[in-house]
């Protein structure tokens, strides 16, 4: 357990990625919601993605696994204040806007 989640620590990063890499896939009409497992490391680092839900549409599920992939977290933070490695999910919601 963790006091304190893990949280995406470069938005503007993860919205230049979104444009390059789920956008496309949005635009192609392959829209709807992916629930992945990440576990974040120590450091922030993303040390693996699973699709845990997929959303039915096997391009957009591979997009938004590469896009996590390449996102930096705040590490997650335990019950005694210190930086620890954690799974988390995330659901991610892709439309043609981008994603939530």
């Amino acid at each position: 357990p963790f006091r304190e989640p893990p949280r995406i620590a470069d938005r503007a990063h993860a919205d230049s990625l979104s444009r390059a890499i789920l956008a496309p896939v949005a635009r192609a009409g392959a829209q709807g919601t992916v629930a992945v497992d990440v576990y974040v490391t120590a450091t922030g680092a993303v040390g693996a993605v699973q699709v845990a839900a997929p959303s039915g549409h096997p391009e957009l599920d591979r997009a938004v696994r590469e896009w996590v992939t390449r996102l930096r977290f705040t590490p997650p933070i335990d019950t005694a204040g210190q930086p620890t490695a954690a799974w988390v999910q995330f659901p991610v919601r892709v439309a043609s806007q981008g994603p939530d």
